[in-house]
């Protein structure tokens, strides 16, 4: 809990990453499934396999790749694969956009 904006380099270092390449921000949370993401998201393979599917979306309508998401995700995920990480990661995201209006 609470602000980790004076670690922010040293996190980023921890995770290989480095200020100004590409990420606005890094969002550190532990409860919930955030682990597995994690765990998903550190390995650079992964990682990069993961932002090329979510890339693959941006033509599609976001409410319909929503619920489609949804549906095929309901109750498990599969294993925490690229795929399913990044399913996950769009239905949360959505899920939250949508209730504070933004979505």
């Amino acid at each position: 809990m609470g602000s980790k904006r004076g670690y922010a380099v040293a996190i980023l270092g921890a995770m290989g990453l480095r200020c100004g390449i590409g990420a606005d921000s890094v969002l550190l949370c532990d409860a919930g499934p955030w682990a597995h993401v994690w765990a998903v998201l550190a390995d650079e393979t992964r990682c990069h396999e993961v932002a090329s599917i979510l890339r693959g979306w941006a033509d599609e309508d976001p409410r319909e790749l929503w619920e489609r998401l949804r549906e095929e995700h309901r109750g498990e995920w599969d294993g925490w694969s690229a795929a399913g990480t990044a399913a996950w990661l769009y239905v949360t995201q959505r899920t939250v956009s949508q209730q504070e209006g933004a979505g």
